[in-house]
């Protein structure tokens, strides 16, 4: 089969599509805005073991940090809700330069040609159909047409954004649909650690927020975010009350530093059309819980592949992007819609309400993933609820909310 995809970005999912579109004989190029020695965050980021099988390629060569057990924290951080990770499918860090390294190698090695240094400006369009991108690189810009444009540029695609209305992509994130992020890893000055040595907090310092402290043997790696806008004195005043509890934590930041968006919500109704499909945070493809996204869009990346490596010629694009939106609903996006109503849930009840729910036991460690209720567990989540009335109209709310997603 022969055709030309243009892909918008190396984002995790684009570089998964590009390796297997290329394999199977279609001229593939990515364009990434970021030199190759400067992309990926200097952290790690965590993987699902069974990622990289599953989408076909071999793991990455490269040290795995392994976490079987989460602990969990309201506003209050009196109530510690711990996750214990199944021992065959423990929770995996694995450094994201490293990641991004090995998914480069392996487009380059299947035949995909990769361009740095070139910031993807908008889409281009004629009529009802995307044909290309416009590229700015070395002070110049130019245009390239092609069969397909994979949309991988991230939370604020230029690609998406630019598209017209009439094509019925959401080209815009609300601001509490991002979450921003400010991780640093700092120096340890003791071998004081944590148990288990990976913790979230909720609410913390009531902000509407999630951040964590993993007291690693080398580091204390400490993340703080916002659903919205994170300020500086947010970023203080958090690191500044978690050296109240880690005594190891030192002012010295060892790597990291930075900041970055994130999309938390479910995926986009729609980020198919005609020559376009967006896929990773280009069409919001990540865990809205926590914003974890790595996992979901190399699968969705594969997905988009395999749909359209079925079609026999470059007239049936559009209808193999069709499929690809449909099973991504099917296989992954569906099960985010009740997550999706959670996270909205959980940042309307504020947080003395939230503290409530987890001292009354409405929320548990089941909640973020550790299981199935039993009959008796669920008795003693409603008997929380009717102990705190005020709870009751977020609560249906939320109900409603399920049911129109679905």
């Amino acid at each position: 089969m022969s055709g030309k995809i243009l892909v918008a970005g190396a984002g995790h999912g684009g570089l998964c599509a590009a390796i297997h579109l290329a394999k199977s004989g279609l001229d593939v190029t990515v364009f990434e805005k970021s030199s190759r020695e400067g992309m990926g965050y200097d952290w790690s980021d965590f993987v699902d073991v069974s990622t990289f099988s599953c989408v076909g390629l071999d793991d990455p060569p490269c040290e795995r940090e392994l976490f079987y057990a989460t602990a969990f924290f309201g506003p209050g951080k009196d109530v510690k809700l711990v996750k214990n990770h199944s021992k065959g499918r423990p929770c995996v860090a694995m450094e994201r330069k490293e990641i991004l390294c090995h998914l480069l190698d392996e487009a380059e090695k299947s035949g995909a040609k990769l361009i740095f240094n070139a910031q993807v400006k908008n889409a281009l369009t004629n009529g009802d159909r995307v044909v290309g991108i416009e590229v700015a690189q070395n002070g110049n810009e130019e245009k390239f047409y092609g069969d397909l444009v994979i949309d991988a540029a991230g939370v604020y695609s230029p690609v998406r954004r630019s598209l017209p209305e009439k094509f019925g992509i959401q080209r815009d994130f609300e601001d509490f649909e991002i979450y921003t992020g400010y991780r640093a890893l700092f120096q340890r000055k003791s071998n004081y650690g944590s148990s288990p040595r990976y913790s979230i907090y909720f609410y913390h310092c009531n902000r509407k927020g999630m951040d964590w402290v993993i007291t690693d043997n080398d580091y204390v790696d400490v993340l703080v975010g916002n659903f919205g806008e994170l300020s500086q004195k947010d970023i203080d005043e958090a690191i500044d009350d978690f050296r109240k509890d880690y005594d190891c934590l030192s002012d010295k930041i060892v790597r990291g530093g930075t900041i970055c968006k994130i999309p938390v919500r479910k995926a986009l109704d729609k980020f198919v059309c005609s020559g376009y499909a967006a896929v990773g945070d280009s069409a919001a493809m990540t865990e809205p819980l926590c914003g974890s996204g790595m996992t979901i869009s190399m699968r969705a990346g594969k997905m988009l592949a395999d749909a359209l490596a079925e079609t026999s010629n470059i007239s049936d694009f559009d209808k193999a992007l069709e499929k690809y939106e449909k099973e991504y609903f099917a296989r992954i996006g569906k099960s985010r819609l009740f997550d999706d109503a959670s996270k909205n849930f959980l940042l309307s009840v504020g947080a003395e309400k939230f503290d409530k729910m987890i001292k009354r036991k409405i929320l548990t460690e089941k909640d973020f993933g550790g299981g199935k209720y039993t009959f008796k567990e669920t008795l003693r989540r409603v008997w929380g609820f009717v102990r705190t009335p005020s709870i009751l109209p977020d609560a249906i709310r939320f109900l409603i909310d399920v049911k129109k997603a679905k």
